[in-house]
């Protein structure tokens, strides 16, 4: 438990959190542990793919593969329900040997009564692909369950090692156009002390979202704190100026990043303003 000192070292800083809805509660809990005002501004909506003839179709062979691939907590709810609607209980899936990226992935997935067979120590869909080469026997196939806006990363490492993958999108994901405008007034406003992202399309979603001037004066100068190395290169590559990449890919390893980054700030303004 957090002494009292320990709950204000985050007191008056202000925290954007860009998730999707029902991924927020953790995140929000920790920062407010901590005393800070997370403000959720969800950039994402995630939905059903308009075309679900490809999901249908590989659930009802699922029978034929031996791998599960999931790189996302967002895909393990999806599958579940599809193979409840298409197959009608998830005795199938229980027979398949699942990999996942992360141990968030990890925990919803043991939600619904499921066991992961294989979690990369590094949570990135490289580690897995890489990983998973050499448990993947010969003849095995593999389906990878993802969003739409997934890399193709997983599935170029596993086909050059022969390993024969089909990916299916399970859920679609696409900018929250409500909340463009509140974002718009929050950084034109000067109310937030930092930004987090979970995922390069929260990063591409926020830097379309903000106009050009406002990006040039303010936006690209705000404080960045992400989870993964391709969120971060995402957010460099966008031009945001200062980029601090969580050390575990995990909320509660980005939270920490965000809490040790916003008091190293505060200290190099406190001893600035002590020698003025």
């Amino acid at each position: 438990m957090m002494s009292g000192a320990e709950y204000e070292r985050l007191a008056g800083k202000t925290v954007l959190i860009t998730r999707a809805i029902h991924q927020t509660d953790e995140i929000m809990t920790m920062l407010e542990s901590r005393g800070a005002h997370p403000i959720h501004v969800p950039l994402l909506t995630i939905e059903r793919p308009k075309d679900e003839q490809p999901i249908r179709h590989v659930l009802n062979q699922m029978s034929v593969y031996e791998w599960v691939i999931i790189t996302s907590a967002n895909a393990v709810g999806p599958l579940v329900d599809y193979c409840y609607e298409i197959q009608g209980s998830l005795q199938e899936l229980k027979k398949k040997k699942i990999a996942v990226v992360g141990s968030k992935t990890e925990a919803v997935l043991k939600s619904y009564g499921l066991e992961a067979a294989y979690v990369p120590l590094a949570f990135t869909g490289e580690d897995l692909a890489n990983g998973l080469k050499s448990k993947v026997s010969p003849g095995e196939r593999v389906l990878f369950a993802k969003g739409q806006l997934a890399s193709d990363t997983v599935e170029s490492i596993l086909h050059k090692a022969r390993v024969d993958v089909d990916a299916v999108d399970v859920y679609e994901t696409f900018p929250n156009e409500s909340s463009r405008d509140q974002l718009q007034s929050l950084v034109e406003d000067n109310q937030l002390d930092a930004l987090t992202f979970t995922s390069p399309s929260t990063v591409e979603t926020f830097v379309s979202f903000i106009n050009d001037e406002l990006w040039e004066e303010k936006a690209k100068f705000l404080p960045v704190y992400t989870i993964g190395p391709v969120t971060g290169k995402t957010a460099r590559e966008h031009g945001f100026r200062y980029v601090t990449m969580a050390r575990e890919y995990t909320v509660r390893g980005l939270v920490e990043t965000v809490e040790r980054g916003l008091i190293h700030q505060q200290n190099l303004k406190s001893r600035k303003e002590d020698r003025s």
